[in-house]
Protein backbone atom coordinates (compact mmCIF):
# COMPACT_ATOMS: atom_id res chain seq x y z
CA UNK A 1 0.00 0.00 0.00
CA UNK A 2 1.86 3.38 -0.94
CA UNK A 3 1.66 6.67 1.06
CA UNK A 4 -0.09 9.79 -0.54
CA UNK A 5 3.47 11.35 -0.21
CA UNK A 6 5.23 8.65 -2.14
CA UNK A 7 4.08 10.57 -5.46
CA UNK A 8 4.56 14.41 -4.70
CA UNK A 9 6.00 17.62 -7.14
CA UNK A 10 8.57 19.83 -5.17
CA UNK A 11 9.89 22.98 -5.93
CA UNK A 12 13.06 24.69 -4.33
CA UNK A 13 12.14 22.21 -1.31
CA UNK A 14 8.46 22.62 -0.69
CA UNK A 15 6.00 20.50 -2.06
CA UNK A 16 3.53 21.93 -4.95
CA UNK A 17 1.24 19.28 -4.74
CA UNK A 18 0.79 14.96 -3.46
CA UNK A 19 -0.23 13.64 -6.62
CA UNK A 20 -2.36 11.01 -5.18
CA UNK A 21 -3.95 8.91 -4.85
CA UNK A 22 -2.15 7.75 -8.21
CA UNK A 23 -3.53 5.56 -10.15
CA UNK A 24 -0.75 4.92 -13.19
CA UNK A 25 3.09 6.10 -13.59
CA UNK A 26 4.30 5.68 -17.24
CA UNK A 27 8.04 6.68 -17.45
CA UNK A 28 9.46 6.25 -21.15
CA UNK A 29 12.90 6.59 -22.27
CA UNK A 30 13.34 8.82 -25.54
CA UNK A 31 16.36 8.34 -28.07
CA UNK A 32 16.38 10.78 -30.32
CA UNK A 33 18.76 9.31 -33.49
CA UNK A 34 19.64 10.85 -36.47
CA UNK A 35 17.42 9.34 -39.00
CA UNK A 36 18.04 10.32 -43.23
CA UNK A 37 17.36 8.25 -46.56
CA UNK A 38 19.84 7.13 -48.78
CA UNK A 39 19.65 8.68 -52.23
CA UNK A 40 17.85 7.14 -55.45
CA UNK A 41 15.79 5.02 -52.41
CA UNK A 42 18.71 2.29 -51.50
CA UNK A 43 18.12 2.24 -47.82
CA UNK A 44 18.05 4.45 -44.61
CA UNK A 45 20.47 5.97 -42.66
CA UNK A 46 19.66 5.41 -38.65
CA UNK A 47 22.66 6.39 -35.94
CA UNK A 48 22.72 6.93 -32.63
CA UNK A 49 23.94 9.91 -31.66
CA UNK A 50 23.21 9.56 -28.08
CA UNK A 51 20.36 11.99 -26.99
CA UNK A 52 18.47 10.53 -24.86
CA UNK A 53 15.59 11.89 -22.76
CA UNK A 54 12.84 11.00 -20.72
CA UNK A 55 8.82 11.62 -20.14
CA UNK A 56 6.76 10.73 -17.00
CA UNK A 57 3.38 10.61 -17.22
CA UNK A 58 1.19 10.35 -13.99
CA UNK A 59 -2.71 9.85 -13.50
CA UNK A 60 -4.25 9.83 -10.56
CA UNK A 61 -7.60 12.06 -8.61
CA UNK A 62 -7.57 14.77 -6.83
CA UNK A 63 -10.11 14.44 -3.59
CA UNK A 64 -11.90 16.42 -1.03
CA UNK A 65 -9.69 16.27 1.75
CA UNK A 66 -13.24 15.38 3.75
CA UNK A 67 -12.39 11.95 1.39
CA UNK A 68 -9.39 10.93 2.49
CA UNK A 69 -7.02 9.03 5.31
CA UNK A 70 -6.26 11.56 7.87
CA UNK A 71 -2.65 11.75 6.94
CA UNK A 72 -2.92 12.53 4.02
CA UNK A 73 -5.94 15.44 5.20
CA UNK A 74 -3.80 16.53 7.39
CA UNK A 75 -0.55 17.01 5.15
CA UNK A 76 -3.33 19.28 2.62
CA UNK A 77 -4.63 21.04 5.63
CA UNK A 78 -0.80 21.88 6.49
CA UNK A 79 -0.17 22.48 2.86
CA UNK A 80 -3.03 25.00 2.15
CA UNK A 81 -3.78 26.28 5.42
CA UNK A 82 -7.13 24.82 5.25
CA UNK A 83 -9.51 23.04 7.55
CA UNK A 84 -10.90 21.77 4.13
CA UNK A 85 -9.27 21.16 0.24
CA UNK A 86 -11.16 20.89 -2.64
CA UNK A 87 -10.17 19.13 -5.54
CA UNK A 88 -10.82 22.27 -7.65
CA UNK A 89 -7.96 23.85 -5.44
CA UNK A 90 -5.34 21.13 -5.96
CA UNK A 91 -5.94 21.23 -9.55
CA UNK A 92 -5.66 24.92 -9.09
CA UNK A 93 -2.16 24.77 -7.83
CA UNK A 94 -1.21 22.35 -10.46
CA UNK A 95 -1.86 25.28 -13.20
CA UNK A 96 -0.63 27.86 -10.36
CA UNK A 97 2.94 26.05 -10.57
CA UNK A 98 3.05 24.97 -14.38
CA UNK A 99 1.89 28.55 -15.82
CA UNK A 100 2.24 31.11 -12.97
CA UNK A 101 6.19 29.49 -11.51
CA UNK A 102 7.44 27.43 -14.66
CA UNK A 103 10.84 25.99 -14.56
CA UNK A 104 12.43 22.85 -13.16
CA UNK A 105 10.69 20.68 -10.21
CA UNK A 106 11.40 17.77 -8.69
CA UNK A 107 9.60 14.61 -9.40
CA UNK A 108 9.43 12.13 -6.66
CA UNK A 109 7.84 8.37 -7.41
CA UNK A 110 8.69 5.19 -5.99
CA UNK A 111 10.83 3.46 -8.81
CA UNK A 112 12.65 6.39 -10.31
CA UNK A 113 13.58 10.27 -8.70
CA UNK A 114 13.21 12.87 -11.08
CA UNK A 115 15.61 15.05 -8.81
CA UNK A 116 19.15 15.53 -10.66
CA UNK A 117 20.49 19.40 -11.61
CA UNK A 118 23.55 18.03 -13.36
CA UNK A 119 25.30 14.79 -15.23
CA UNK A 120 27.29 14.30 -11.42
CA UNK A 121 23.40 13.53 -9.92
CA UNK A 122 22.36 11.12 -12.40
CA UNK A 123 22.33 7.53 -10.88
CA UNK A 124 21.50 4.18 -12.82
CA UNK A 125 24.50 2.37 -12.17
CA UNK A 126 23.66 -1.40 -12.35
CA UNK A 127 25.96 -1.95 -9.79
CA UNK A 128 23.67 -0.76 -7.02
CA UNK A 129 20.52 -1.92 -7.51
CA UNK A 130 18.99 -0.68 -3.84
CA UNK A 131 19.68 2.74 -5.06
CA UNK A 132 16.70 4.50 -6.72
CA UNK A 133 17.52 5.32 -10.28
CA UNK A 134 18.24 9.00 -10.31
CA UNK A 135 17.69 11.30 -13.51
CA UNK A 136 17.05 14.76 -14.64
CA UNK A 137 14.31 17.48 -12.70
CA UNK A 138 11.12 17.54 -14.62
CA UNK A 139 8.68 20.35 -16.47
CA UNK A 140 5.88 20.23 -17.02
CA UNK A 141 4.54 19.26 -20.63
CA UNK A 142 1.25 19.01 -20.87
CA UNK A 143 -1.63 18.80 -18.28
CA UNK A 144 -4.89 17.39 -18.55
CA UNK A 145 -7.82 17.51 -16.39
CA UNK A 146 -11.36 19.38 -16.38
CA UNK A 147 -11.48 22.24 -14.16
CA UNK A 148 -14.89 21.67 -13.10
CA UNK A 149 -15.19 24.28 -10.03
CA UNK A 150 -17.67 22.96 -7.02
CA UNK A 151 -16.27 18.98 -7.68
CA UNK A 152 -15.23 16.59 -5.18
CA UNK A 153 -13.00 14.44 -7.30
CA UNK A 154 -10.87 15.78 -10.32
CA UNK A 155 -9.32 12.67 -12.33
CA UNK A 156 -5.85 14.32 -14.28
CA UNK A 157 -3.56 13.62 -15.42
CA UNK A 158 0.47 15.18 -16.28
CA UNK A 159 2.93 14.65 -18.28
CA UNK A 160 6.54 15.86 -17.73
CA UNK A 161 9.71 15.97 -19.48
CA UNK A 162 13.11 15.12 -17.60
CA UNK A 163 15.89 17.09 -18.40
CA UNK A 164 18.14 19.88 -17.38
CA UNK A 165 17.94 23.55 -17.61
CA UNK A 166 21.03 25.26 -19.41
CA UNK A 167 20.90 28.26 -20.15
CA UNK A 168 22.82 29.32 -23.19
CA UNK A 169 22.15 25.71 -24.48
CA UNK A 170 18.71 25.88 -25.73
CA UNK A 171 18.45 24.66 -29.45
CA UNK A 172 15.76 26.16 -31.69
Amino acid sequence: MSTYSEVRLMKDGAVVAYLAPTTQITPVSKNDPFTGTLSKGKGAIARDVRRWYWEVTIQGVFESSTNLPADHRAALQNLFGLSEVSAEIQMRRIYQYALGVGGNFDLYTPQILYTARNENELRFDPAYPQDPIRLPQVVFDEIRGPYEAGKSRIEWMLKFISGFSRKGEEEE
